[in-house]
């Protein structure tokens, strides 16, 4: 735009030159002329600016490795009398993975009501926040530019590709949970006593709604039942965005994010209860699974929270809160090559590792006592299901 500023003044200023040396009628009218068009141009570009009605528009989900497009959507009132490009500057912010991306757009306007298509990068799954850094309208001739209004923040998840995984509990562990904590007052399936009370979701079974207290409020009440059985399995995602103090390969980190989802999904359709174990900054977050809504609940809080910065650390806070004594089996989720020490938990808990890796083109399964590492390829082949045993 500067480029075009200046050309503009150094026109006039041209014509100020002659108009000075050679005083012709022509040369002042042209000279009054450009002076007019340029101040005309601010207001009436102010005007359209003003009038311009700007927002974002996304899918709220998409499958990684595709596209999301972003839909910036335009209109007006008013016919744009001077109104000729929308300059975008986007901020895309994975979530998950901690990764920003500046998205510097540019379109023409040409009409009253506009839509414009923006593509968006899929390549890690996670939550993704996209928000406005700044609009401007500018002029036909590039003169000008006023700040179109704010757009708000809008949000889409990319959810990781599908894993060629077949999931298959086994009945053997190790251990036995003590009965303590929240491992003996957790919600399940038993209708006869009442856990808790929340409002209704999709997926929720419509037998459990409380149908009087749902009357009252004018919102569907769902009754979460109690159950004194216990949680036997742990699921902890132990990957970081540091491995051995080098970054991890996304690829790697990608794929165990996928197989985990996996696994949850189809523990979940089989009817498995288990315990989600999220490492953060003030310990391990336990979150229980029981069935399908669950997991979808879990998956899209799982996908919004940030990977840990180095692989290890979640383990390093499920043995400080002795968490190997709530429960009999726990699973790892990690990426990349894996060197953590689990003969601490040799004997305590049946422990299963299931590591991504870009090394390995087939599964390699190795055993150290109660504990398992079995190494899953990070690049699926289509034609290859690999048998995973819980």
């Amino acid at each position: 735009m500067w480029k075009n500023r200046l050309g503009y003044i150094l026109v006039m200023a041209g014509c100020a030159v002659l108009l000075f040396f050679y005083s012709r009628p022509f040369l002042l009218y042209a000279l009054l002329l450009m002076l007019g068009v340029a101040v005309g141009d601010f207001f009436l570009l102010r005007r359209d600016a003003r009038n311009l009605q700007t927002e974002f528009e996304i899918r709220p989900a998409v499958r990684q490795g595709n596209t999301a497009s972003l839909i910036l959507k335009t209109s007006s009132k008013h016919r744009m009398l001077v109104a000729g490009q929308i300059l975008l500057d986007a901020v895309v912010r994975n979530e998950m993975f901690d990764t920003v991306e500046q998205r510097k757009v540019q379109m023409h306007l040409q009409h009253t009501e506009e839509s414009f298509e923006i593509p968006i990068s899929a390549n890690l799954s996670g939550e993704i926040n996209i928000e406005s850094a700044g609009v401007w309208i500018s002029d036909l001739f590039k003169l000008f530019r006023f700040p179109g209004k704010n757009l708000r923040t809008i949000h889409t998840v990319i959810y990781p590709e599908d894993a060629p995984i077949r999931v298959e509990v086994s009945r053997k562990f190790v251990g036995a949970s003590q009965d303590e904590g929240l491992v003996q007052s957790r919600k399940g399936n038993d209708p006869s006593e009442t856990f808790d009370i929340r409002e209704y979701m999709p997926g929720d079974d419509v037998r459990s709604i409380h149908w009087k207290l749902s009357s009252k409020t004018d919102t569907l009440i769902f009754r979460e039942s109690s159950d004194p059985s216990r949680y036997h399995m742990v699921i902890l995602p132990d990957f970081g965005l540091k491995q051995a103090g080098e970054s991890a390969s996304e690829t790697e980190l990608n794929a165990a994010v996928g197989i985990g989802a996996a696994v949850c999904r189809q523990l979940a359709a089989k009817g498995v209860a288990f315990c989600m174990a999220f490492p953060s900054a003030s310990g391990i977050r336990l979150v229980e699974v029981r069935n399908q809504s669950d997991y979808r609940r879990m998956l899209s809080q799982w996908l919004a929270m940030r990977v840990q910065k180095n692989s290890g650390d979640g383990l390093k806070m499920f043995i400080t809160e002795h968490l190997e004594h709530c429960f009999t089996r726990l699973l790892i989720l990690s990426a990349g090559q894996y060197d953590q020490n689990l003969s601490i938990l040799d004997g305590q808990i049946s422990v299963t590792v299931l590591n991504a890796s870009e090394n390995r083109e087939d599964v390699y399964v190795s055993r150290n006592g109660s504990c398992e590492l079995m190494e899953i390829p990070a690049a699926h082949k289509n034609d290859r299901t690999y048998r995973i045993i819980c």
